[in-house]
């Protein structure tokens, strides 16, 4: 039995630990939750934690501190949305934005400049921590949500009329993040994507999308334009990315 245990939870921990910890996880014993029917021993730490501690270290070591400027692929489509959403409203109400993994906020102020009211939601509590340090005129419009992401979106977050996913891989939660978003409102998501090509930015095929799973993961949108391919960042470094700008019909 305690050999089908640790093999159970070893095919979920296994990526986790060779990618954080480099070693393995121990059992310290006794037993907390079922996995496929398996106690898990109280001694394991979930992806979950692996994952939160993982970019809080990161951020904590001033990973990305040099990001201050937002996403080009943003920069290049919002002020042309937000020009038809400005044009088209009916109301006084703010136009809102969804920012997911939204890391230490560059495009959650860059939105919130714009005039959205932004929800900003990240893991790392230290990413979200550099956010609010930020100087800026705009943290009122911003409302910043630590959360994991693993566990599909907070269930507050009122309705978006613009959601951006600026480089965060989960086809399923995109799938999801759709009930989101606005009868008439906007997706702009931009991922790694898997390559051939020694390109910047993640290796594990985990983190890239195959080529065409970005399109069918925004499945039932009106897609205003679709990329896949190789290109610069403004930093020059190469990149494999796919960007899509998708509508939900009104």
């Amino acid at each position: 039995m305690q050999s089908a245990l640790n093999t159970g939870v070893d095919r979920l921990y296994s990526w986790a630990a060779c990618f954080y910890y480099q070693g393995t996880f121990t059992d310290v014993g006794g037993a907390t939750g079922l996995l496929n029917g398996y106690a898990i021993p109280s001694g394991y730490i979930s992806v979950s934690q692996v994952d939160r501690d993982k970019w809080d270290q990161r951020y904590r070591e001033g990973a990305y501190a040099e990001r201050g400027h937002p996403a080009a692929f943003l920069v290049e489509h919002v002020p042309e949305i937000l020009a038809q959403q400005l044009n088209a409203k009916t109301s006084n109400e703010s136009l809102r934005a969804l920012d997911i993994a939204c890391g230490a906020g560059r495009n959650s102020f860059y939105l919130a400049g714009l005039g959205y009211q932004v929800d900003a939601v990240d893991v790392s509590a230290e990413a979200l921590n550099r956010a609010r340090a930020t100087g800026s005129d705009h943290h009122a419009s911003i409302r910043w949500v630590e959360h994991d992401l693993g566990d599909g979106l907070p269930a507050d977050l009122p309705p978006a009329d613009m959601m951006a996913i600026i480089r965060y891989l989960d086809l399923d939660m995109i799938r999801a993040a759709l009930r989101h978003i606005r009868p008439g409102g906007y997706l702009l998501c931009e991922v790694h994507l898997a390559t051939e090509q020694v390109v910047a930015g993640p290796s594990g095929s985990a983190f890239r999308a195959a080529p065409g799973a970005l399109l069918d993961a925004a499945s039932g949108m009106e897609i205003i334009s679709y990329w896949e391919g190789v290109t610069r960042d403004p930093d020059q470094a190469l990149v494999a990315v796919a960007r899509l700008v998708g509508r939900l019909p009104p």
